[in-house]
């Protein structure tokens, strides 16, 4: 039996081989004297990730409280999506910053979020999966949503929103 903690949900073939390769967290148990054991530490595995999902839910449910203005969603896109000095045009930035800030407004969901935290967030994560690297084919983009440039982008917009709890 093999345990493991992963974020990817496996509808077919290929995402159980996603998600068998990129779980950080393993546990085998063998059925041989010490099982019973490996079980137990199995059993300690997922306790603390319902721990950890736990914790998450309370820090969505506070962002969800977290009024923010133009100003500070403005502020807050700039933070995630800096400009990058050894650019010559800088107008992709804008444009990536414009659409962000137009899916906190009407972006899927949106209006069950809109003016809130956990709405600036959720307009980052929707850019980034939906609208960030359009032009590449199906898999290099799920690659990069799971552990590439977007996966970057997503943790660092959790941790400026998490800072912005404080």
């Amino acid at each position: 039996m093999r345990v493991k903690l992963t974020p990817i949900r496996v509808v077919c073939e290929n995402t159980l081989s996603l998600a068998l390769t990129g779980a950080e967290q393993e546990v085998h148990v063998r059925h041989t004297l010490n099982a019973k054991e490996k079980l137990k530490e199995a059993h300690e595995i997922l306790g603390l990730a319902n721990r950890l999902y736990g914790k998450l839910d309370g820090m969505f449910n506070r962002m969800s409280e977290i009024k923010v203005d133009h100003a500070t969603l403005t502020e807050y896109v700039k933070t995630v999506f800096p400009e990058n000095p050894e650019s010559r045009d800088q107008s992709w930035i804008s444009k990536v910053r414009d659409t962000v800030l137009e899916l906190a407004e009407s972006g899927e969901g949106a209006e069950m979020a809109k003016g809130s935290l956990w709405g600036a967030y959720n307009a980052v994560t929707e850019y980034v999966d939906h609208y960030h690297g359009v032009r590449r084919d199906e898999s290099q983009r799920l690659q990069s949503m799971w552990f590439g440039s977007a996966e970057r982008i997503k943790k660092n917009a959790f941790r400026i929103a998490a800072a912005m709890l404080n």
